[in-house]
């Protein structure tokens, strides 16, 4: 019995660990990667990256580093955000 709840609870694990991985799944940019990872359609994937194409055009940063979420703390990334939040 001891054996079939260690089993069990190691089964829930992996799988909350896959549905993380998941959604933490990066596609830096391809907007049919988007939609599939988000739910959305491929056109609403590729409105919203043309949205953080043009924030990140304005702020003075680069997409795919805003996208990696290796845009330094700072003006450029509260000028993305607040771009990023008024659309």
């Amino acid at each position: 019995m001891k054996k079939l709840m260690v089993a069990v609870a190691v089964t829930a694990l992996s799988l909350v660990s896959t549905a993380n991985a998941q959604t933490a799944y990066k596609c830096y940019g391809d907007p049919v990667c988007q939609a599939k990872r988000d739910g959305r359609s491929v056109d609403e994937a590729k409105k919203r990256q043309s949205q953080i194409n043009r924030c990140a055009s304005q702020a003075g940063v680069s997409a795919n580093a805003w996208s990696r979420g290796t845009v330094p703390a700072g003006p450029k990334a509260d000028r993305m955000r607040q771009c990023m939040g008024s659309m």
